[in-house]
C-alpha cells in the first residue's frame, strides 16, 4: 500500500486528535503527510537517528517543520513523555520490530490521555522475518487487550495488512 493512500487511511481516525505521537516513525514521510494533512502538531520517536535527516527533509517538502518533532527514544521505556499526554498513538508497521511489542503497546497506553485512541497498520506475517515478529489478527487483538486497549476494530487493508483501532 502506498504512504498516500496510507496517510489518507489513517487521517480519517485521527481527525479529533490534537496531540499525536508516532511511534517508529522511521523516514518521517507519514509524520509530514499527516501533519500537512490534520495540520496538527506530532511527534515522532524511533529508536535510530538515521531516519531523521530523511525525516527533516519530508517535513521541508510539506511544509510542516514547525508542527514536527523528532525524538530519538525507546517505546519500550517512554521516560520522556508523562502519563496521558497524547490524544492518539499511532504505530505503522512498527510492531513487528519492537523486542517485546506488549510492552510497547502498554507504555502507549499510559501515555494516552483518556478516551484517546491507538491506530496501528500492522503485516499479518505468515512466514517469520529476521528481527520481526509474527502476528495472527487473533494475537494483535489479544496483546491489545492485554496492553489495557478495548473496543478494538481490526480491518484488513490488504491480503497481508491490517488497520487496528482501539480505545484506551
Amino acid at each position: 500500500m502506498n504512504n498516500i493512500k496510507l496517510c489518507e487511511i489513517i487521517s480519517k481516525k485521527l481527525n479529533d486528535a490534537t496531540n499525536i505521537l508516532d511511534i517508529g516513525c522511521g523516514d518521517g514521510f507519514l509524520v509530514s503527510c499527516l501533519a500537512k494533512k490534520l495540520n496538527r502538531k506530532i511527534i515522532g520517536l524511533d529508536n535510530s537517528i538515521e531516519g531523521f535527516t530523511k525525516a527533516h527533509n519530508h517535513c521541508e517538502k510539506f511544509d510542516v517543520c514547525n508542527l514536527i518533532g523528532c525524538i530519538k527514544g525507546n517505546a519500550h521505556k517512554m521516560k520522556m513523555f508523562g502519563n496521558d499526554e497524547f490524544d492518539a498513538v499511532i504505530l505503522i508497521y512498527a510492531l513487528h520490530h519492537m523486542d517485546n511489542p506488549e510492552i510497547v503497546l502498554r507504555e502507549a497506553n499510559r501515555v494516552l490521555k483518556p478516551a484517546g485512541r491507538v491506530v496501528m497498520v500492522e503485516y499479518v506475517v505468515r512466514k517469520r522475518r529476521s528481527k520481526c515478529h509474527k502476528f495472527a489478527k487473533e494475537e494483535v487483538d489479544k496483546m491489545m487487550r492485554n496492553a489495557g486497549f478495548r473496543e478494538s476494530v481490526i480491518q484488513k487493508l490488504e491480503e497481508d495488512i491490517i488497520l487496528v483501532t482501539s480505545k484506551k
